[in-house]
């Protein structure tokens, strides 16, 4: 078993980047360092080298000036943005070989424009709540050039990059485990853009994904999604609990979904199971802003 010692956790999204350190002192994990700093400009192209870690770097300095880290660990979550995400339906008959090479096939058809052997690829299988004849299979889809990017950043500053995973996927790894008999949704939403991950029985079932024009759509996007479940996987998909994640995350939007749809809506304390450096006890993040910190608390609680 891998036994979590000092770890730095890294978040980046559009607009920002949030950092989360925790350090092991005798036996216990202490929260460290939590903090985030915007970027000059708006992170959207990830084509340029130079550009891409000259943003992101500048605004790294900004967090290390105002308390210094001792970890040379780090995981990393990125957006929805930086993935093509889509789902296969694949023949129950396939051996694991003829699935990955139907998976690569697929890919080059989905993504013509991309050079062979340029992406990088993560596989979730699907459950299927009502018996299907095959199975289905969930890729998230990154450019290596991207994920080489985030690797010399890491490098310059020291860092060992052990992995990068999506925003939502790592928020959603924090959602108790007592809730893994049930149906919920786990929903992440962005300045510019929303996720929807079903969990049946706690295992992913269905993903969504798609621009956001406004917060005050995400009523009415909820109910269509919990509507189109119910046709597919019929009434025994009835969601019991909504998970809230993301920068636009609030206490207003968990009480606009309640008392719309009628659902239980939980934003989760991410840092229950950590004790908090006394340095940072009267930190606002801790107390005000703790729901858009998940994911990035998750990335640093990652042993692997």
């Amino acid at each position: 078993m891998t036994v979590l010692t000092n770890n730095l956790g890294l978040n980046l999204t559009t607009e920002k980047i949030q950092l989360v350190e925790i350090v092991q002192k005798e036996k216990d994990l202490f929260l460290e360092n939590v903090d985030q700093e915007f970027f000059e400009e708006t992170l959207n192209d990830f084509s340029k080298e130079s550009k891409f870690i000259h943003i992101l770097q500048n605004a790294y300095n900004e967090i290390i000036l105002r308390k210094s880290i001792s970890s040379d660990k780090v995981a990393l979550s990125v957006p929805h943005n930086i993935f093509k995400i889509f789902e296969l339906p694949i023949d129950n008959n396939l051996t694991k070989n003829d699935i990955k090479d139907y998976i690569a096939w697929e890919i080059s058809k989905l993504l013509p424009a991309e050079p062979e052997n340029s992406l990088s690829y993560q596989t979730i299988n699907l459950i299927n709540p009502k018996q299907e004849n095959f199975k289905r299979v969930l890729i998230y889809v990154i450019p290596k050039l991207k994920l080489k990017f985030i690797h010399k950043f890491c490098s310059r500053n020291n860092l060992r990059l052990k992995l990068v995973d999506n925003a939502h996927i790592a928020a959603s790894l924090l959602i108790p485990k007592e809730f893994n008999n049930e149906n919920y949704l786990s929903v992440n939403i962005e300045t510019d853009d929303y996720s929807f991950i079903y969990f049946h029985k706690g295992k992913i079932a269905l993903e969504e994904h798609k621009q956001l024009d406004s917060v005050s759509d995400l009523n009415k996007l909820v109910s269509k999604f919990i509507k189109n479940l119910e046709e597919r996987f019929g009434i025994n998909s009835k969601i019991k609990n909504i998970f809230l994640f993301g920068s636009l995350s609030s206490s207003e939007v968990k009480h606009n979904l309640e008392e719309q749809l009628n659902i239980m809506v939980n934003i989760i304390y991410p840092f229950k199971n950590l004790k908090i450096s006394e340095q940072l006890q009267e930190n606002k993040i801790i107390t005000n802003n703790f729901s858009k910190f998940t994911s990035v608390t998750s990335m640093a609680l990652r042993t692997v």
